[in-house]
């Protein structure tokens, strides 16, 4: 039996991609766990951040704009992004940090041969 044109499967309506809604993805670092960053106080006129316990309810300590960190664990948090478990460099506090508070330590380049023979 040959199929007639009422009979075609309907298709779906197509549109252009530039019609789609752009998502904006923030500019947050992500950071690896056992790894190291430093902590960014941007808005806190103290210049002091929050740690929070895993539900983000009670502050367990503060840790100050520019200390570093060890990241311990990490959670998505749908669209109010990451938020990083954090251990203090000497140990004593232990908490929960949004992305926004942290930024990756710059990586430290070795000279090459080259710079070396110009010293």
């Amino acid at each position: 039996m040959i199929a007639s044109p009422e009979m075609a499967a309907p298709q779906r309506p197509t549109f252009p991609a530039a019609s789609w809604p752009k998502r904006r993805r923030p500019q947050l670092p992500v950071l690896a766990v056992g790894g190291r960053a430093l902590v960014v106080c941007p808005n806190e006129p103290v210049h002091r951040v929050a740690l929070t316990e895993a539900n983000g309810t009670g502050a367990v300590g503060t840790l100050a704009d520019g200390a570093e960190i060890t990241i311990v664990a990490w959670h998505a948090r749908g669209s109010s992004g990451w938020r990083y478990q954090v251990r203090s460099s000497d140990g004593t506090v232990e908490g929960w940090l949004s992305a926004v508070n942290l930024r990756p330590i710059p990586a430290l380049v070795a000279p090459t041969t080259r710079d070396q023979a110009h010293r």
